[in-house]
């Protein structure tokens, strides 16, 4: 089923009418900041999970979704099936300070409609 797009949904494909790429990232960040939660796909071990992490072209990224339901949606339609996937929520502040600390940038909903934000913009 088809999801309707929410208000970060609008703000992303706000960003993606821009041409710069600055400007586009600045849209998305400002989309996330608006979160009062961010939403990882916890991996590792069930007593101390950790959220997910990709590499992409030599940097660091922490997959970050705007709800918890688009975990499962990306779930869903991998070719694992069997138990839910288990996430983390983090308010927005506590989120963005964690990836700074471990100098990783965001892929935002990973999938069809993805955004990635490198590290260095998320410094303040």
């Amino acid at each position: 089923m088809a999801r309707l797009p929410d208000r970060f949904d609008l703000w992303v494909r706000k960003a993606r009418k821009c041409r710069d790429a600055a400007r586009q990232a600045d849209y998305v960040l400002g989309a996330l900041a608006g979160l009062k939660e961010w939403y990882f796909p916890a991996v590792g071990r069930k007593e101390n999970p950790l959220p997910a992490e990709a590499e992409i072209e030599g940097a660091r990224y922490v997959l970050v979704f705007s709800d918890p339901g688009r975990i499962e949606e990306i779930h869903e339609d991998g070719t694992q099936r069997g138990d839910p996937l288990a996430a983390i929520a983090m308010p927005m502040a506590a989120a963005m300070a964690w990836c700074v600390e471990r100098w990783a940038g965001v892929l935002v909903n990973p999938g069809e409609d993805s955004a990635l934000i490198p590290v260095e913009r998320l410094e303040i």
